[in-house]
């Protein structure tokens, strides 16, 4: 049997001005090897076969058929009587219902793969899936329920010795214990996840939690404490070449100056984040870092560099709901969600502006289907 894959890194989006923490796990596919066994070599085969070609198509996007494949070799699996093949596919197929933001179906899947796992005494799959558990019920605001997934998932990682797994489910407490606007509790949890990162040598875990534990400074009003965690995360992923979460730092490094209301320098932070931010190619982002660079020129009374920027983030949004027409209608209703608010306050500002048919043409976009 194969090693389970280490947990992945993943940024988080940052909706509107407001940034949200780095997670520092994604819902993550259990890939566990071919174990030995007395079935027949071609039942094996081909069940392999099935795993390997859904996990091909979901790495291509083709989520659908990836979750057929996936399905026939959860029923192969089964009549080979592999429980823990059986619950490593189960966990993939959650993985890609998590992506699709069918969560219902999500919590299914990883609460079979969880079974299969206990069945099985696979501790470290178990502690895999209890934090996916945690991360799709944080996504649902069930964040009580999260934590209980993730103290779960902290108590196994502890019992085995898995201090990288360790490090990653604290790093998870500590988000819900923010999302629960739970700060002291929060930044505890953060920094016990720091100590383990730097003691792997887990340099990008220990950017990520640095960030993390400036989203929580800032939210306590700390601005200069906020900065200097960021500016040692900022650091790090410099070091270690990881544009994307520079992006996001920068863009976080804003919004701290802009609540200290250094708008200035807010706004050279939101557009060097916006130049990387263009480079990796990440258009959710930009239309993020658009709004939020709006935003700070209302704030300014800046009429028309805000409505430039409000348009562009629009564009942006607009060209990637286009794109989102291939996924499920729960994942489209989501992205509609986390922009309303920027398209409002786009409206707002044209109704003020005296650009009320204008304003009514945005408020549409978020009608449409």
């Amino acid at each position: 049997m194969r090693l389970v894959q280490c947990f992945c890194l993943s940024t988080a989006a940052l909706w509107l001005s407001f940034a949200n923490p780095l997670p520092l796990e994604s819902p993550f596919a259990i890939s566990l090897a071919t174990a030995q066994t007395t079935s027949t070599p071609a039942s094996r085969t081909q069940a392999d076969r099935l795993f390997e070609q859904g996990t091909q198509q979901y790495e291509a996007g083709q989520f659908q058929a990836a979750i057929a494949s996936l399905e026939q070799a959860v029923a192969a699996y089964q009549s080979l009587g592999d429980r823990a093949e059986e619950g490593a596919t189960l966990n993939t197929i959650g993985l890609i219902y998590g992506n699709l933001g069918e969560y219902t179906q999500a919590l299914n899947y990883y609460q079979q793969a969880l079974s299969a796992a206990e069945e099985v005494g696979g501790v470290i799959e178990q502690s895999i899936t209890l934090n996916n558990l945690g991360l799709v019920s944080s996504t649902l605001g069930e964040h009580t329920q999260a934590l209980n997934y993730y103290q779960q998932a902290l108590s196994i990682t502890r019992e085995v010795g898995d201090r990288t797994g360790e490090g990653i489910t604290l790093n998870n407490i500590g988000l819900a214990h923010s999302n629960l606007e739970e700060y002291a509790q929060a930044l505890n949890h953060y920094q016990q996840a720091l100590s383990i990162t730097r003691e792997v040598g887990d340099r990008a875990g220990e950017s990520i939690t640095l960030n993390n534990i400036g989203l929580a400074h800032d939210r306590l009003g700390e601005y200069a404490q906020a900065l200097n965690d960021y500016q040692q995360a900022l650091s790090i992923t410099r070091q270690v070449g990881d544009r994307v979460n520079e992006g996001t730092i920068l863009n976080n490094i804003g919004l701290t100056y802009r609540n200290a209301g250094q708008y200035q320098s807010a706004l050279n932070h939101y557009q060097q984040a916006l130049s990387i931010i263009r480079e990796v190619g990440d258009r959710t982002m930009e239309g993020m870092n658009l709004a939020s660079i709006a935003h700070l020129f209302v704030l300014q009374n800046q009429v028309e560099p805000a409505i430039d920027h409000y348009q562009q983030s629009v564009t942006v949004r607009e060209a990637i709901r286009a794109d989102l027409q291939i996924f499920s209608p729960a994942q489209q209703q989501a992205f509609v969600e986390r922009i309303a608010r920027d398209y409002r306050a786009f409206a707002d500002l044209l109704h003020q502006e005296g650009r009320a048919a204008e304003a009514q043409e945005v408020l549409q976009l978020l009608e449409a289907q």
